[in-house]
C-alpha cells in the first residue's frame, strides 16, 4: 500500500500580481529535479499544522519568516496519493528584496502567461496555476488582501 503525502504549498504573491517561483536544484536525489514550481515542501511529523510547515519551509527555503495572521488558507486540493494544502501571502517590493533563496537554482517573480510558457514546469504547479488562478472566488481572494 502507498503511504499518502502531504505538502505546505505558498503562493507568494507581489503587489503587482506576479508570483514567485523556484527553479529546483538539478539533483536526480530530490523530486522533480530542475523543475519550476512554488514553494513548500512535505509537512513532517513535527510541524502541528499546513500552516507551520509551510512557515518552516519558507524560512529554510527563503530565509524569510513569515507573520502567521498575514499567511492566508487558499485551498485544500487532495489527490489519490497527496493531499496539498495551499496557503497564500501578498508581499510589498521592500519585503520581497528580502527573500533569500537558500535552496534551488533560481527564484523569480512571474506573470501567470510567463510561467504558463515554461517548458520546465512543474505538473502539479502548472495545473494550480492554469485551471484555479482563473477561477474568479480564487483571484478575488487573492487580490483583495
Amino acid at each position: 500500500m502507498l503511504r499518502k503525502h502531504y505538502a505546505g504549498i505558498i503562493i507568494i504573491r507581489r503587489s503587482d500580481g506576479k508570483v514567485l517561483y523556484q527553479l529546483r536544484d538539478d539533483k536526480s536525489s530530490i523530486p522533480t529535479p530542475n523543475k519550476w514550481a512554488t514553494f513548500g515542501g512535505g509537512i513532517e511529523k513535527s510541524d502541528k499544522s499546513p500552516r507551520e510547515a509551510i512557515i518552516r519551509e519558507v524560512m529554510e527555503e527563503l530565509c524569510y519568516d513569515i507573520d502567521e495572521r498575514r499567511l492566508k488558507k487558499l485551498i485544500t486540493l487532495r489527490t489519490p496519493l497527496k493531499t496539498y494544502y495551499l496557503h497564500y501571502i501578498i508581499i510589498n517590493d521592500n519585503e520581497a528584496k528580502r527573500l533569500r533563496l537558500m535552496e534551488g537554482k533560481e527564484m523569480k517573480f512571474m506573470k501567470r502567461e510567463e510561467y504558463l510558457r515554461l517548458k520546465n514546469s512543474y505538473w502539479p504547479t502548472r495545473q494550480f496555476i492554469k485551471y484555479y488562478l482563473t477561477n474568479r472566488k480564487i483571484n478575488k481572494l487573492l487580490t483583495n488582501c
